[in-house]
Formats: C-alpha cells, sequence, structure tokens
C-alpha cells in the first residue's frame, strides 16, 4: 500500500514517499558501488542496502556467456528484492577500452 511502489503515480511523489521510509543506513547504501568480487556473499546486498554493483576488470559470471550474465545478474537482483523496500540494483560493467 505504500506510495512508492503505485506505478500510476508521478515519480516525484513516488520517491518523497519512498525517502520518507528510508532510514539513514539504507540511503547511504543506495549510494555506494561496489565492486562485486568485494562482496562476501549475495546476502551483503541487503544487509547494507546497496544501490549498486560493478563488474570491474576481470570480475565476470563464472560461465561467461550471455547466459552466465543474465544468470549473474539475476541472482543478485532477486536479493536486492528480498531487502525491506525491494529497491532493484543498478549494475555496472567497466570494460577496458582504448
Amino acid at each position: 500500500s505504500a506510495l512508492y511502489l503505485d506505478q500510476t503515480q508521478p515519480i516525484e511523489a513516488r520517491v518523497a514517499d519512498l525517502l520518507s521510509y528510508m532510514t539513514l543506513e539504507e540511503k547511504i547504501g543506495q549510494m555506494t558501488l561496489v565492486e562485486k568480487n568485494s562482496i562476501t556473499d549475495q546476502s551483503d546486498i541487503a544487509t547494507y542496502h546497496l544501490g549498486a554493483l560493478l563488474s570491474g576488470s576481470g570480475a565476470k559470471p563464472e560461465e561467461n556467456t550471455p547466459a552466465g550474465w543474465k544468470k549473474m545478474i539475476d541472482e543478485y537482483q532477486a536479493e536486492a528484492r528480498q531487502s525491506r523496500l525491494g529497491i532493484p540494483l543498478l549494475y555496472g560493467v567497466d570494460a577496458i577500452h582504448g
């Protein structure tokens, strides 16, 4: 019944509502971008209220295929949805290029 979950409401109202529910720790966690190999296991996502994960150089899934990447990120997203507010992760990849 929280307003922030109602997709028919204006974004500004949803954001204000969500922020009103968040603790300081959750706000800090949502502003945090962590390299995926620096978490000890997936439960760290909910424990620390992480807002974003990054695959840095060499931080790939066990099966380095499109399906492997999808599986890995889906598992991280499932963990994020288990958090109190269910906020999805932003996921990024740092690719070497020149």
